[in-house]
């Protein structure tokens, strides 16, 4: 039997035998993935909905895939086999039918049904969390445990055989991101948890735990560009609207700098669309498509859902087989479909007539023919035709709801309005901040005794509010000329790498070992090694103690060191690879722009066309420690100090000095992140770390710094 419309075909499956894994090449070659969801077992939860002879059938459905499945992923045609899995979630059965230790059981059995597949056919596997998948309830908070019922595998998940990229907040929140062909493919696979952005998500911190898996699918994306790669988003709730209710599958709630999760959403897919082959989501058992629009309504990617296995109100039992072209463009999509009592499995499919990638194709069809060739693929329960289908997903304009306001000034499950100073616990001083991949970071000193200043221990957030430690990103086993005092780290990217400039030793002389080194890692919470075996800067020069360096990228790309303690600082240029220091055109490394009243703790930026040269003065372990700051038109000045723009208030806090500043892209909001010590405090070591904003007058002056108990406001990257 062949039906068509426009390129929708049902055809009878063809047999089939063994074959190898997917290479890892550099090129990408045509080929294809399967995708596979919502197994359940039985019993559903409410069978009414669904046609008598697909009721309780989860299990024989289940079984039936699985040869149907290994079939295909063992033919004898390499061209035709599927080069790896990816399953969006909903393992268990359809709860809330079951106890939780009986939904787990069943998961376990579901697990090992997957693994077998992946591992006997040499298939890399990748899990999406679902909303049934929690240990503790639907909808409920994810938790690696779940792996723990699949106990001869439970190691393994939750991707088989591909190379994991980024896995740090994967076993609090489970996303997570995978090559499946291996890295040289340049194919990368980004899993969301997008449960948490549903209405019936339920944990403690629901809101900061939305808010930081968007600024970590952002960072994800702004990789995936760096690296020059293509990604694939698989999620199991997708966006949009829920055609069952006709309400949004995402909660509107919390607000996302004046927006939704979706909005927010929406707009990381459109900055980054170039470099996204597609979405995949479930959920729904409803099999088709969602067009993803942008705040101007222009169509930016196409969302692929898949129907599951077990029968629902809506579907057959089915999974997916997606193909591409050399490009990774995805160029058609096979639905291999079982209609309950009949014995054969049979597949859809659908492609362009004239070869055009499916994203251009569904993108250029009116509603009316979307709408008929999506609810064609529904082949059993009830027809939609005549119903809204969701498939177009606009940018939300509705005002999004508003938090409950609590005595406190907080909210529930909320953020807290202001970040407070200090912004996180523990005695830690210089801190150097910086935006990586829609976070921001905090790179501090560890304020204590010189011996046990050993380590550098960062923080990172993605709205300056919530913090994140990631301790012990480099210490001496990693340095091994490094003994003591490791003090007040630069850091930036290039090329991919993270370069992490310290001092260590606090040498007194040019015969003591130690001075300016650098370390190396490929992402900013490290772990960093040792870049030269040897400091980079280990004398000194112009009287300057080699200590206290900032790294300033100039407007020509030109990357220079500015450092020095001892009451003297000099500015260098670094080579592009930051294993040496270039000569200036006079011949001179080492140029000294000390100004009026320097100590130590030097920083740049650039505004406008003018060099802000800033510096601590005073001395560290008393009072009056502060900032001043003075202009020039170079970054080698001259500097002519113009006043303080920070220092102690007597009813906040003493000693507040060596800071360094973040600069909000595409803006001109700057904040002033530094250190200082509690009132009443005594201890020289006792120093915290705080922000404030860092504002500048008409006539471009800085405008002196009122330090602050509150803080500042949250602020989410976009």
């Amino acid at each position: 039997m062949v039906f068509l419309f426009p390129a929708l075909a049902i055809i009878l499956l063809s047999a089939p035998a063994p074959n190898t894994p997917a290479p890892d090449t550099a090129k990408p070659a045509k080929g294809s993935f399967l995708v596979i969801s919502d197994i359940h077992l039985d019993p559903s939860k409410n069978q009414t909905d669904i046609i008598p002879a697909a009721r309780n059938t989860g299990s024989d459905t289940w079984d039936t895939a699985q040869q149907a499945i290994n079939k295909l992923l063992n033919t004898t045609d390499p061209t035709q086999k599927p080069r790896f899995i990816i399953y969006l979630g909903d393992l268990p059965r359809h709860a809330p039918v079951d106890s939780i230790t009986t939904s787990m059981t069943a998961a376990g059995k579901t697990l090992a049904g997957l693994r077998t597949i992946a591992t006997q056919t040499h298939t890399p596997l990748l899990f999406v969390p679902g909303n049934n998948d929690s240990p503790d309830s639907d909808y409920g908070k994810f938790s690696p445990a779940l792996f723990q019922n699949d106990p001869e595998g439970k190691d393994s998940w939750p991707a088989i055989g591909a190379t994991t990229i980024s896995t740090a907040l994967y076993q609090k929140l489970g996303c997570y991101s995978a090559y499946p062909l291996g890295r040289k493919a340049k194919l990368r696979v980004i899993v969301l948890n997008t449960v948490l952005y549903t209405w019936n998500y339920h944990s403690p911190n629901d809101d900061y735990e939305r808010r930081q898996q968007l600024a970590w699918l952002g960072q994800q994306l702004r990789q995936t560009r760096a690296n020059h790669e293509m990604a694939l988003i698989a999620m199991h709730v997708p966006p949009g609207q829920d055609t069952y209710k006709h309400t949004s599958f995402w909660t509107t709630k919390p607000p996302v700098n004046n927006t939704t999760i979706q909005n927010s959403f929406l707009d990381t897919i459109d900055r980054y669309q170039a470099n996204i082959i597609g979405l995949l989501a479930s959920h729904t058992h409803m099999d088709g498509f969602k067009r993803l629009y942008n705040k101007h309504n222009h169509f930016t990617a196409l969302l692929i859902s898949d129907p599951g296995i077990a029968p629902s109100a809506y579907n057959n039992s089915a999974f997916k087989v997606i193909r591409y072209d050399s490009q990774y463009r995805l160029i058609a999509s096979d639905t291999w479909f079982r209609t309950p009592g009949e014995p054969d499995w049979q597949i859809n499919t659908v492609e362009s007539p004239d070869n055009q990638p499916l994203t251009s194709y569904i993108s250029q069809m009116d509603s009316a023919q979307l709408y008929h060739l999506v609810d064609t693929l529904f082949n059993a329960g009830k027809k939609l035709h005549n119903k809204q289908l969701d498939i177009d997903v606009y940018f939300d304009t509705t005002r999004p709801q508003s938090l409950a306001f609590h005595p406190t000034g907080q909210t529930a499950g909320a953020l807290p309005a202001q970040s407070g100073n200090p912004i996180f616990p523990g005695w830690y001083a210089d801190p150097e901040a910086a935006i990586f991949d829609s976070n921001y970071w905090v790179y501090p000193t560890f304020s204590s005794k010189y011996e046990k200043q050993v380590f550098f221990d960062a923080f990172s957030s993605p709205d300056l509010v919530q913090w994140t430690k990631h301790p012990h990103i480099l210490d001496t086993n990693a340095v091994r000329w490094a003994k003591r005092a490791m003090w007040a780290p630069a850091i930036t990217e290039k090329d991919g790498r993270y370069y992490f400039f310290f001092a260590a030793n606090d040498i007194q002389n040019d015969s003591a070992k130690g001075g300016i080194g650098v370390a190396v890692a490929r992402y900013p919470q490290g772990p960093y090694k040792d870049y030269l075996g040897k400091p980079l800067i280990g004398q000194f020069h112009n009287g300057a103690q080699p200590i206290d360096q900032a790294v300033f990228r100039d407007k020509d790309g030109q990357y220079y060191m500015i450092y020095g303690g001892w009451g003297h600082c000099n500015i260098a240029r670094l080579r592009s690879d930051f294993k040496a220091l270039l000569p200036f055109r006079d011949g001179k490394t080492y140029k000294e722009i000390t100004p009026e009243g320097y100590v130590e703790g030097p920083y740049m930026i650039a505004r406008d066309g003018k060099y802000y040269f800033m510096w601590s003065e005073g001395g560290w372990g008393g009072p009056d420690y502060s900032v001043a700051y003075a202009m020039a038109d170079k970054p080698t000045g001259p500097f002519l100090r113009i006043g303080k723009i920070l220092q102690q208030d007597s009813t906040v806090a003493t000693g507040a000095g060596h800071h360094s500043v973040i600069h909000i892209p595409g803006t001109d909001d700057y904040y002033i992140v530094y250190h200082r010590r509690p009132l009443g405090e005594t201890d020289p070591n006792h120093r915290v770390v705080c922000i404030d904003r860092l504002e500048f007058t008409a006539d471009g002056h800085i405008r002196p710094v009122h330090i602050s108990k509150e803080g500042v406001a949250a602020r989410p990257l976009q």
